[in-house]
């Protein structure tokens, strides 16, 4: 079981991750394959063993992995793991490199990798800027105070990255649904991940692009990022066993 001191551990967010791929038309589910650890993963390692539930499953440098053990106890932390090269597994076990590992892994914990996802470097800004739809329902009954019901909410975030040279998540799938016409009505299924294993997926529509100019600094984009309706998908970083 790993426990982080809930005053101080999980929340850096340095590290936190986007990554995705454009959805085909007329979908928004994407495939997803079991990554298992085969033996426990002491935290700092740079290599674990692994299986995945179908041959022949790639996982590409950058891709981001969250393990949660079989049988939690208690508060406990999932593992966030930072594929450093790309690889392929199957149902044997075999290494699968990583970045220093910042939270041990147990044996037998397990990982849902989506397929076909890309890495998408350079993120510095990911807020959530959402809003509520909600319904004044005031009555007799409410006194001298209004009442309302919520409805739903929206999931938009606020994304500003830096633009990194040969960026294949940038260039094959950010850029194209924000700037090529063709991709103009298109979703793309991205996946903002936090270190402590906290994450937000869905079918998103990328809108509003700006890539402000300035000889003195870098190239940067930003956009909204709006995850649609029930696709939507919320995994807290902590198991409440």
């Amino acid at each position: 079981m790993t426990v982080f001191n809930i005053a101080t551990g999980g929340l850096s967010l340095i590290g936190t991750t986007m990554q995705g791929y454009i959805l085909p038309r007329g979908t928004r589910t994407p495939t997803t394959v079991l990554i298992t650890s085969s033996a426990a993963v002491a935290e700092g390692a740079t290599t674990m063993q692994a299986t995945a539930a179908t041959a022949a499953t790639v996982v590409r440098a950058g891709q981001v992995l969250v393990f949660s053990p079989t049988a939690p106890s208690g508060v406990t932390a999932r593992s966030f793991v930072i594929v450093s090269a790309t690889t392929t597994l199957g149902i044997t076990a075999s290494p699968l490199p990583i970045f220093p590992l910042r939270t041990a892994i147990a044996a037998n914990s397990t990982a849902a990798a989506t397929t076909g996802m890309i890495p998408i470097f350079g993120l510095q800004e990911f807020g959530l800027q959402g809003q509520s739809t909600t319904v004044d329902i005031t009555g007799t009954d409410s006194g001298s105070s209004t009442e309302v019901i919520k409805i739903r909410d929206s999931r938009e975030f606020s994304i500003n990255l830096i633009e990194r040279n040969a960026d294949v998540g940038l260039g094959t799938v950010v850029k194209p649904l924000l700037f090529n016409p063709a991709f103009a009505d298109r979703e793309m299924w991205m996946e903002l991940v936090m270190p402590s294993g906290e994450s937000h997926r869905g079918a998103t529509m990328l809108t509003n692009p700006s890539k402000p100019g300035n000889q003195n600094e870098v190239a940067r984009l930003s956009f909204t990022a709006t995850i649609q309706g029930a696709s939507y998908q919320y995994t807290d970083g902590f198991i409440y066993a």
